[in-house]
C-alpha cells in the first residue's frame, strides 16, 4: 500500500513589471483559500499548459489579479525582430511585454516543490450559487511559442551553435551554452556548419525544431529553461525511485510500444525527460517521463501525478 502523506500545501506568485515580488496566495496547514490545478507537461519544445481555480477571492483581489494578468493577443507584440525578448531570461521577457509572469508550487508540508512556472494569458472570475471562482490559465513558454520570430542573416561559415543560441535567445528562453556545446561536440556533422552561410526567418520555436531534428538532438523547454536530453532522451538527473513504498498508487497501466501509465502521490519532480527506476510487481526497470499531468485540490480528492513513461531511446554505436 502506497505511503499516506498528509499537510497539503500549495502557492501560487504572480509577478509583474514593477512588482516582483507579485500577488501571493497559499494554501498550508489545513488553513487558506481553496484552490485546484491541473497540469500537463510534455517532453518536447511544444508549450506546457496549467488552469488554476481559486475560491472566493476578496473583490479587491479578483481585481488585483485581473490588472495583472493581461490579456494578450498576437497580433498586438512580437519577439525577436521587433526585440522584446530578453535573452536567458524568460520572466524578464514576459514584464517586457507587459504579461504577468505565474508561478505554482505544491507538495506536502514544508516539502512544497515548483510544479510550473510561465506567463499567463487569460482570467476570469464567475459567480456560481454564493461562491466565486475565478480560473487562471497560464503556459510554460506558450507566449514565445506563439510570438517569437526569427528573421537573422548569417555570414558563410557560421557554426551552428551560433545560430541555435540565436533561436533560443529569440524564444527569450534560458539555457546553458556550455550543455549546448557538448552536445554539439560529439555530433560529425556539427562541424560542417553553414558554408554558405544562412538566412533564418520565421517562427522561432519551428526554426529551432527542424534544426535540432537535423542534427539529431533531443531537447525541451521545461519552466522557462531550454534543456538538452540525452541520447537516450532523459535528462542528466539522478532517476527517480518509484515503487508502492515511495509514491505509486496503483499498478502501472499498460499502453502501446512498451509504454506504462502510473498514478502516484502528488510528485512535482516527475518532470518530461526524467530518468525513472520503476519497481512493481507487473514491470520493473528503467524508464523516462514522456508526459506528465499534475493534479490537486486543496479541498478535495486530488493530489496526484499521471506520468506516461516509456523505454529509454536505444542509441547507435
Amino acid at each position: 500500500m502506497a505511503l499516506e502523506q498528509f499537510d497539503r500545501t500549495a502557492k501560487l506568485t504572480i509577478a509583474e513589471l514593477g512588482d516582483p515580488f507579485g500577488l501571493a496566495i497559499e494554501f498550508a496547514q489545513d488553513r487558506g483559500l481553496r484552490f485546484a490545478f491541473d497540469v500537463t507537461k510534455t517532453n518536447d519544445l511544444q508549450p506546457n499548459a496549467a488552469t488554476i481555480t481559486i475560491w472566493n477571492l476578496a473583490e479587491s483581489t479578483r481585481s488585483d489579479l485581473t490588472r495583472k494578468v493581461r490579456r494578450l493577443a498576437a497580433a498586438t507584440y512580437g519577439l525577436g525582430a521587433v526585440g522584446g525578448a530578453v535573452p536567458g531570461n524568460v520572466e524578464a521577457t514576459a514584464f517586457a511585454l507587459g504579461a504577468a509572469y505565474v508561478k505554482l508550487s505544491a507538495g506536502y508540508g514544508k516539502a512544497s516543490s515548483q510544479v510550473m512556472e510561465g506567463t499567463s494569458t487569460s482570467i476570469t472570475s464567475k459567480r456560481t450559487g454564493v461562491d466565486w471562482r475565478t480560473i487562471l490559465t497560464f503556459g510554460d513558454g506558450e507566449l514565445a511559442a506563439r510570438a517569437a520570430i526569427a528573421n537573422q542573416s548569417f555570414a558563410p561559415g557560421t557554426p551552428y551553435a551560433a545560430v541555435i543560441q540565436y533561436l533560443i535567445d529569440t524564444l527569450g528562453v534560458d539555457n546553458d551554452p556550455a550543455e549546448l556545446a557538448t552536445a554539439l561536440g560529439g555530433k560529425p556533422s556539427v562541424a560542417i556548419g553553414f558554408p554558405k552561410g544562412v538566412l533564418v526567418t520565421g517562427p522561432a520555436r519551428k526554426k529551432l525544431e527542424s534544426l535540432l531534428g537535423l542534427l539529431e538532438i533531443r531537447a525541451s523547454i521545461q519552466d522557462g529553461r531550454f534543456q538538452i536530453l540525452t541520447d537516450v532522451g532523459t535528462t542528466q538527473d539522478a532517476p527517480i525511485p518509484l515503487s508502492l513504498a515511495n509514491g505509486l498508487l496503483d499498478k502501472p497501466r499498460p499502453l502501446e510500444d512498451n509504454a506504462f501509465e502510473v498514478r502516484t502521490l502528488l510528485l512535482p519532480e516527475l518532470s518530461p525527460g526524467r530518468p525513472v527506476a520503476l519497481t512493481s510487481a507487473d514491470v520493473s526497470g528503467a524508464f523516462r517521463v514522456e508526459q506528465v499531468s499534475h493534479r490537486g485540490d486543496t479541498h478535495g480528492g486530488e493530489w496526484f501525478s499521471v506520468a506516461e513513461l516509456r523505454e529509454p531511446f536505444a542509441v547507435s554505436l
